[in-house]
């Protein structure tokens, strides 16, 4: 039985596309793609809440086809990211020098910030604030 279906055409020849998927918005899916044909790299997100129904449906947020952007196939490191007001930011390595940097990207604008750090693998903290108020006889506990 399938969770769901990722929104990825069948591969050409072979050649498999870079899938990254990620939590969007707290209680959905998104699912970067980028061709390896192309280089194109496309950001899909699920229309409604996770569910455990099958028939999610996935909508193209954004298509970014950016000489500046990061190729993702060949990445020592995990590859992080999210997306805030349509905009992309990549956590990943240089393609020329290994180290770890931050990509920002909005239409076809692309800013990379290097974090000076050669990395051997990113992990993520993502913070969700939640409308759910904390019990009152956890508020004073200390951690």
């Amino acid at each position: 039985m399938h969770f769901c279906l990722l929104p990825c055409a069948k591969h050409v020849s072979g050649l498999q596309d870079k899938l990254v998927l990620t939590v969007f918005k707290g209680d959905r899916f998104a699912l970067l793609k980028q061709s390896r044909i192309s280089s194109n790299t496309e950001i899909w997100v699920t229309k409604d809440k996770i569910n455990s129904s099958n028939n999610m449906v996935w909508l193209n947020l954004m298509t970014l086809s950016i000489p500046d952007f990061p190729s993702l196939f060949h990445q020592l490191s995990d590859i992080s990211y999210f997306i805030h007001d349509m905009t992309l930011i990549l956590c990943c390595d240089d393609n020329q020098t290994g180290v770890g940097c931050i990509f920002i990207a909005k239409g076809d604008l692309c800013k990379k910030i290097q974090i000076n750090y050669v990395s051997l693998g990113f992990s993520q903290c993502v913070y969700l604030p939640s409308l759910t108020s904390v019990p009152l006889e956890f508020r004073s506990l200390q951690v």
